[in-house]
């Protein structure tokens, strides 16, 4: 049942991947702008935001540790740049808010780079018959569940938050189809980092699961 369940999830995720790439080309077909247009619109923003940076790189982000938006260097951009862009933007302005931002992500990537190893390092020894760290996993899974919730919490509040802004902003010069299209990449943004953790969860279910009935 976790088996399939878990291919499910799998399934489900690369076809709203898919989805996504199919309305950037949409987009990409409906606007278009050239490089100095693009980096026109960052020094816009820049000059907005003082205490804002901007880095070229292979993915759109926000790192609220360098406070640096990081962009894509292309020949062309589309409505989708700049969604991305105003997006992480609306990272920024919530950070400026509030520094949960950067301790979610801490938490993230201590749950990923440590608690998520040291689980499946313990469920292996869990396997092998130690009793002691039979209870350790047990004890960890219950974490895991925790930290998805909290996973889950930050998704939807601070990606709802930032692509809402972004909208916003665009919503002043983009005719509605575009836009149209924009609100469904952000919907499937946040519901395919949903997925994504929850495939690292169900695995996590499934390790567990073998552990109760070795």
């Amino acid at each position: 049942m976790i088996l399939w369940s878990n291919i499910l999830i799998f399934t489900v995720y690369y076809v709203i991947v898919f989805t996504i790439k199919k309305i950037q080309i949409q987009l990409k077909k409906k606007s278009k702008y050239s490089n100095q247009d693009f980096l026109i619109k960052l020094k816009e923003i820049a000059n907005d935001n003082k205490y804002l940076n901007f880095e070229r790189a292979k993915y759109y982000g926000y790192d609220p540790r360098k406070i640096t938006i990081f962009y894509i260097k292309k020949e062309e951009y589309s409505a989708y740049d700049t969604f991305a862009i105003y997006h992480e933007l609306g990272h920024y302005l919530d950070d400026l808010k509030s520094k949960r931002i950067l301790f979610n992500m801490s938490v993230t990537c201590i749950n990923r780079l440590l608690a998520i190893p040291i689980y499946f390092g313990i469920s292996i020894l869990a396997l092998a018959g130690t009793q002691l760290f039979v209870k350790i996993s047990y004890i960890i899974f219950l974490l895991e569940i925790l930290l998805f919730l909290h996973r889950m919490y930050f998704i939807v509040k601070y990606e709802k938050s930032a692509s809402k802004y972004a909208i916003m902003r665009l919503s002043d010069y983009l005719d509605e189809i575009s836009l149209k299209y924009i609100r469904r990449v952000s919907c499937l943004s946040i519901v395919s980092q949903i997925i994504f953790s929850a495939i690292w969860l169900m695995i996590i279910v499934f390790m567990q699961i073998i552990i109760n009935y070795k």
